[in-house]
């Protein structure tokens, strides 16, 4: 019985599974924390089987937790009915991609937000999952900084808690300033 067998199914004993398992190197190209899914695209020895998909739960199990567009990422994969999907994370790259650019969806405000631009370090203050929002106390600000779960989804956090150290994007809003973007501290994540 190989390490892998508890992440990975033989192609006989899982009726949607066709193929055994193979490393995969790529590069992410989406992720969603609310759909709890992903998908990178293969490097060049591997392009002929198209996006590889990642679930949330096969992050995790894995030590990971966050995941950016951009981000090197190896894995252990196998071929189902409906594509390749990822079995096993062996690898995700922790830095961000230094020329993602994100577009703020908000009604009035194209902003347009440049990674590694602006970023503070923080520390979560308090968040509060029923009424998804918090604040946070962050470097060079002496008022406290709103964060709405909102922003937690788009950049891939299941949550924050008190204490915890980020990096954040700042937007002056109508009652001060907002949280716009944040980033994990890799250096405990």
């Amino acid at each position: 019985m190989s390490s892998l067998s508890k992440y990975c199914s033989n192609a006989e004993d899982v009726p949607d599974v066709v193929s055994n398992v193979t490393e995969v190197s790529g590069t992410v190209k989406w992720f969603s924390i609310i759909k709890g899914i992903g998908f990178f695209f293969p490097d060049d020895c591997n392009k002929n089987m198209g996006d590889v998909l990642f679930h949330i739960t096969c992050l995790r199990k894995d030590g990971h937790h966050v995941v950016f567009p951009g981000a090197r990422i190896s894995a252990m994969v196998q071929k189902r009915e409906r594509g390749y999907q990822a079995c096993k994370i062996l690898f995700i790259e922790k830095s961000m991609p230094k020329d993602h650019v994100l577009l703020l969806d908000r009604k009035n405000d194209q902003s347009e937000i440049v990674l590694g631009k602006d970023v503070r370090p923080a520390i979560v203050k308090w968040f509060d999952r029923v009424k998804k929002f918090g604040f946070l106390t962050v470097e060079g600000i002496t008022e406290d900084v709103f964060i709405h779960v909102k922003i937690l989804h788009r950049y891939a956090f299941s949550g924050i808690y008190p204490k915890q150290m980020v990096f954040v994007q700042l937007q002056k809003g109508e009652k001060g300033f907002v949280v716009v973007a944040i980033y994990p501290d890799t250096d405990v994540s």
